[in-house]
Parts: structure tokens; C-alpha cells; sequence
């Protein structure tokens, strides 16, 4: 293997165990309710390349318990042009989520529809849906 080949594989392995102990990091600081922390250590792990949609989930989700709404909205939008149904739905339900938080009743009850549209039995949507139409009325 050639020296520089050789770094190139240093790099990548580092890169990967950076990646895991941030991972760790983040879910050590939450157990401990140092969301602030977790959600450090979260945009950490979403900096790498092999950043997984797990790890965007958990960013996204931190960013909304710290209310920080336009770091999981920008997430989730990305999410709405996935190929994986599922994810969208997802996505729409989280925006809805996120705007229920936000005060943003219609908003939230406009995406909870589109949601139930693509996937009109989403047991957390119908949930979302009830829930922001009883704050409406």
C-alpha cells in the first residue's frame, strides 16, 4: 500500500471513530438532560459524510426540544424529496409537529393532512390531526 493510500485509510478510520463517539457523546449528555450538550454533539455527527438518516433524526428531534425549529424544519423539508415514502410522511408529520410548537395551528393541521394523504392510516398523524383540531376549534 502506498503512503498515501495509507493516510487516506487513517483519515477514514478516524472520520468513523469520531463519528461513533459523538454519537455516544450525544446520547451520554441526554441521559444526563444536557439536551444543550446532546444537541452539540448531534451537529457534530451530522458534519461527517456517513452521517445516516438516524442521525439526522436525532438532530432534528433535539433541535425541536431545544426549540431551535428552523434547524429540524430544514431537515425535514430535505426529507420531503426522499424516495422512501415513509420518510415523507414522516417529514410532514414532524413539520406539523414542529409547527403545533410553534403555535402555528393551521400550518400544522394543513400538514398533518398532506401526511394522511400519502399515508392515510399514519397512526401518529391521525394523533396529530385530532390533537391540533381540538386546539382549532
Amino acid at each position: 500500500m502506498s503512503e498515501q493510500r495509507c493516510c487516506y485509510k487513517r483519515h477514514d478510520d478516524s472520520q468513523s471513530d469520531d463519528i461513533r463517539l459523538y454519537r455516544l457523546l450525544a446520547q451520554v449528555y441526554e441521559a444526563q438532560q444536557k439536551n444543550d450538550l446532546s444537541l452539540i454533539a448531534w451537529q457534530e455527527v451530522n458534519k461527517n459524510s456517513k452521517v445516516s438518516i438516524d442521525d439526522q433524526f436525532e438532530l432534528a428531534r433535539l433541535s425541536l426540544i431545544q426549540g431551535e425549529y428552523a434547524a429540524a424544519e430544514s431537515i425535514y423539508q430535505a426529507w420531503l424529496t426522499h424516495e422512501d415514502r415513509t420518510i415523507q410522511v414522516t417529514a410532514l408529520n414532524n413539520l406539523g409537529f414542529s409547527a403545533l410548537l410553534q403555535k402555528k395551528y393551521m400550518d400544522a393541521q394543513d400538514l398533518f393532512e398532506q401526511a394522511l394523504r400519502k399515508d392515510p392510516l399514519n397512526s401518529k398523524a391521525i394523533n396529530n390531526l385530532k390533537l391540533v383540531k381540538t386546539l382549532v376549534d
